[in-house]
C-alpha cells in the first residue's frame, strides 16, 4: 500500500476474507522520500512531519489515512528553507516564551539544525505563520531533535557537533546553553539520527535513534 494509516487491514479475493491484520505503521504522502522528525497532536489525533526535501515542508498527517491534511511550505525565514535529517517537532504541551514572544499551547516547535546558528521557531498550526524565531547562542550544534521541557522551562536538543551522542539544555529565553548544565552522554548513538519526546507519566525523557 502506497499510503495507509494506522488500523485492520483484509483482504478479499474469491476464496474469501483474511483474518485482520493490525498495521501499527503510517505510510504517508510526503513529497521528500524521507521523515526528519514526527510529532503528535493529542487535540486531534493527527500527526505533523517534517519531509526531506528543498524547499522542506511540515504536513499535518491523517493517522487513520496517511494523508496529508495540510501542507506549511518552508522558507528562509525557518534559518534555512529545508529540515532533512536536523530537525525536531514538538506540539507544544503548555504555553510558553521563546525569546520576548508568548506561544501558545498547542503551537508547533520546529526545531532546525541546518543553519549556523541552529534556530528554534514558533508556528501557529492553522495558518503557517511563524509567531517567535530563536537563534541557539551555544554553538553551531547541528541538532538532530529537540523538546520543551515543561517542568524546568528549558530546551533539550540531541545533536551532531562537537563530540556528539549528547543532549543540551538550552535556555528559550536567550538561547544560549543553561548556565551550571553539562553535556548529556546517551547510551545510543544519536549522531545522525534521532528523536526525544517527554513521558506524560514518569517526566522521563524517550531517546530514539
Amino acid at each position: 500500500l502506497p499510503v495507509h494509516g494506522i488500523g485492520n487491514v483484509s483482504v478479499t479475493t474469491e476464496g474469501g476474507t483474511s483474518a485482520p491484520l493490525a498495521l501499527n505503521v503510517v505510510q504517508v504522502n510526503a513529497i521528500g522520500s524521507n521523515l526528519g522528525d514526527v510529532a503528535f497532536d493529542p487535540a486531534n489525533g493527527n500527526l505533523w512531519v517534517s519531509d526531506y526535501t528543498n524547499p522542506g515542508h511540515l504536513l499535518r498527517i491523517d493517522a487513520a489515512t496517511g494523508l496529508a491534511l495540510q501542507t506549511i511550505t518552508l522558507t528562509g525565514d525557518f534559518g534555512q528553507p529545508y529540515l532533512y535529517n536536523h530537525a525536531g517537532l514538538q506540539v507544544l504541551p503548555v504555553q510558553m516564551t521563546l525569546g520576548t514572544t508568548t506561544v501558545p499551547a498547542g503551537s508547533l516547535l520546529v526545531f532546525n539544525g541546518q543553519p549556523n546558528p541552529d534556530r528554534v521557531i514558533a508556528v501557529n498550526p492553522s495558518s503557517g505563520a511563524i509567531i517567535a524565531s530563536l537563534a541557539l547562542t551555544g554553538g553551531n550544534f547541528d541538532l538532530t531533535s529537540g523538546l520543551y521541557d515543561p517542568t524546568s522551562g528549558h530546551l533539550f536538543i540531541s545533536f551532531n557537533g562537537g563530540a556528539g551522542n549528547e543532549l543540551r539544555e538550552i535556555d528559550p529565553a536567550t538561547g544560549a546553553l543553561v548556565e551550571g548544565t553539562s553535556a548529556i552522554t546517551t547510551p545510543i548513538n544519536v549522531q545522525s539520527w534521532s528523536g526525544i519526546a517527554i513521558d506524560p507519566v514518569s517526566n522521563n525523557l524517550w531517546i530514539g535513534s
